[in-house]
This record gives C-alpha cells, structure tokens and sequence, in this order.
C-alpha cells in the first residue's frame, strides 16, 4: 500500500468553456507502481492513485469510473484512478499544446466516460459547432444518439464521430 502522499487538485476537462475545472481536492500517492491496482484496475505508466478528500463539483464524472463510483460524489473518501495530466501534481494548464493535441485529449476523456457507462444512464452533450449550440442526448440502455438542433440542421461528421466511437 502507498503511503507517501501529497494533497493535489482533481480537474477534469471543461468541454463548454474549453477549459478545466477543479471538481475535488485529494491526496496523490506517489510512490505507486504500475502494477499497483485501484478496484481491480492497473495503474499503468500514466496514472496516480488519488483518494479524494473535498469535493467541489459533486456531479462531475471521474476520469476514470469504476463499477463502484462514477462520480465525485460517489468517490469521496474512496481511492480513484486518475491519469496524471488531470490533476495538478502535474500542472493543469498546460502551455504551448497544439489544438489538435488538446482536443484528442477531450475527446478521450468523454469517449472513456461513455464506454465505461453503466447500462441504464443517459448523457445530455451539449456542443457548440462554432455557429450555435446543439444538444446530443446519449441513452446507454439501448445505444442510442438524439440529436436537438434549433436550425434543423444534421450535426458535423467531427461530432457524430466522437460520440459514435
């Protein structure tokens, strides 16, 4: 078991404002190795195990959920999975990365949610395609896609292939 820890900010990608945003405070374990497990799952190269101590945004959806825990709330005093660029032990802004770098990292953010999403949930994904807003709502149960566009218009190929991955 770690034992060296140091306290660390959980942010998760901000699709709307193209941000990030601080959804708890925890503690990092640091000295992990990559065959170390959270609930089951390795940690690999790229992940810190966090236990999440102060929650900020209750409804926010893990980096990476689990059978037991899908959201902060549902995480609080639990140890997570979390990969190391979505908390500050590294820094959660990150200077001089490339569009295409930034928005392949969000997209596999919400791709990972959608694919380890119980049976049974359904995701409202509002996006902005640079004219105006649309609404994709997501249902797990059966797989299924809505779109809500106010000028009746079908949604970018970028967008259905997101949420189709």
């Amino acid at each position: 078991m770690p034992n060296a820890s140091k306290e660390c900010q959980l942010f998760i990608p901000d699709l709307v404002n193209r941000g990030d945003v601080l959804v708890a405070i925890g503690r990092a374990y640091m000295d992990c190795v990559p065959t170390d497990t959270v609930h089951g799952i390795p940690l690999g190269e790229e992940n810190v195990r966090v236990t999440i101590t102060v929650p900020k945004l209750n409804r926010a959806l893990l980096p990476s959920p689990t059978n037991e825990a899908t959201t902060i709330k549902e995480a609080i005093l639990s140890r997570v999975l979390c990969k190391n660029r979505y908390g500050s032990i590294v820094s959660p802004v990150q200077q001089n990365v490339d569009r295409v770098t930034y928005i392949r990292e969000r997209a596999d953010y919400i791709v990972r949610i959608l694919r380890n999403a119980p049976k049974g949930k359904r995701f409202l994904m509002p996006y902005n395609s640079g004219q105006h807003w649309i609404l994709a709502v997501i249902d797990s149960w059966d797989d299924s896609v809505m779109y809500f566009n106010p000028l009746g218009n079908q949604p970018s190929d970028d967008f259905k292939d997101l949420i189709t991955a």
